[in-house]
């Protein structure tokens, strides 16, 4: 019999899958871009909250992680009038749930490298409005962000590291244009 960490488990791993899906619903609905944005926000959060909720925590440390980090997604969005600020989006918000949902859910006490190459994939996938590049490049983010998480077994190392990597794409993008 499954345990609700087994299914949350495959349900990460086709997490873009789901993404794919609710773009395309929301697509023929939205009409401003920043809508489109927020909404997925939204999307990725909601999919957070069950992630903790649902989740098995073996430890009283775990479970206080997990709802603290809850707390502090749902401070930003609050705090980014309910996703509106993109940029605070991008740089805290987006690494706490990815981090959370990559690195803790799928491989917490694991070294399995399927996990570690099919998580890394999987979170290169939710990038695909990007194309090609963005799907790749993210993955390889990913096995990167999942080799430190799995030698250093600190969640919050993997969440500055992803957060520091998005202030600087951000960056870059700006002194582009």
């Amino acid at each position: 019999m499954f345990k609700i960490n087994n299914i949350l488990i495959i349900c990460i791993l086709v997490l873009p899958f789901f993404s794919i899906l609710f773009n395309f619903i929301l697509v023929k609905s939205i009409s401003h871009p920043l809508d489109y944005l927020r909404y997925n926000y939204y999307f990725f959060y909601v999919i957070f909250v069950i992630s903790v909720l649902f989740s098995d925590k073996k430890t009283h440390k775990e479970f206080i992680m997990s709802i603290l980090l809850l707390c502090i997604a749902s401070f930003i969005i609050l705090l980014t009038k309910y996703g509106k600020n993109i940029k605070i989006n991008i740089i805290f918000l987006m690494p706490i749930i990815e981090e959370y949902l990559f690195r803790y859910i799928l491989l917490r006490g694991s070294t399995n490298p399927f996990l570690l190459i099919a998580g890394a994939i999987s979170f290169g996938g939710l990038h695909y409005i990007g194309g090609w590049k963005e799907i790749i490049s993210k993955s390889i983010i990913g096995i990167f962000l999942g080799i430190v998480f799995i030698y250093t077994k600190c969640l919050i190392i993997c969440m500055i590291v992803h957060s520091v990597f998005n202030f600087i794409i951000i960056k870059l993008k700006e002194n582009s244009s």
